[in-house]
């Protein structure tokens, strides 16, 4: 999920957005997301996953992929 924060003449203020990842919840400045998984058209089906929930994600997926191989 992304916290968006607009200045009062309604433009972005990037620096004051936050991160918040869909699986752990750690929040995180736009300064620190470097390896998060964000989506292009946020959606309320579509997450947002910091690095560590991606690879457990990613490791999670290959493991059931290869038990059915």
């Amino acid at each position: 999920m992304i916290h968006k924060r607009f200045r009062r003449n309604g433009t972005p203020d990037l620096l004051r957005w936050i991160f918040e990842c869909d699986r752990c919840h750690c929040r995180h400045t736009i300064g620190t997301i470097n390896g998060w998984l964000i989506p292009d058209h946020p959606k309320s089906r579509v997450h947002t996953y910091c690095p560590p929930c991606v690879e457990h994600i990613a490791q999670l997926l290959i493991t059931s992929l290869t038990r059915s191989a």
